[in-house]
């Protein structure tokens, strides 16, 4: 980041894949609120695990808020309004259960299928 910053003027916009009001939002109030996931823990991980930060240091900033308060506020405004939703459509959504990936039409079976195949050939 400081290479980044010094040779091409590159500036940290606060989070990884915080370079869109959308994706900040996706990943620091959706994805905790409605899943539990917060994208921080898997990089923090690999950081550590690597030796490029320690393990305080990575609990230190994971106990720091995703979002401030205000910045939630414009977010959820601005995301809301590009998407469409009344705040009453969206508390909705994040209040229903989550659905799985699997109760939604897909090839699935089909690349099952054709691995199966490819591996029987191969033997």
């Amino acid at each position: 980041m400081e290479t980044l910053g010094r040779d091409a003027g590159w500036r940290f916009y606060g989070g990884k894949h915080y370079e869109s009001k959308f994706t900040k939002f996706y990943q620091a109030y959706i994805l905790p609120t409605k899943f539990g996931i917060d994208k921080r823990r898997p990089h923090l991980s690999a950081l550590v695990r690597n030796g490029e930060m320690s393990r305080d240091a990575a609990l230190d900033e994971l106990s720091m808020p995703l979002y401030g308060e205000r910045a939630l506020a414009e977010d959820y405004e601005y995301v809301l309004k590009k998407l469409g939703f009344s705040d009453t459509e969206f508390e909705d959504i994040m209040r229903s259960p989550p659905v799985p990936h699997s109760d939604f039409p897909s090839d699935e079976s089909t690349y099952q299928f054709l691995r199966a195949v490819r591996r029987a050939l191969q033997r």
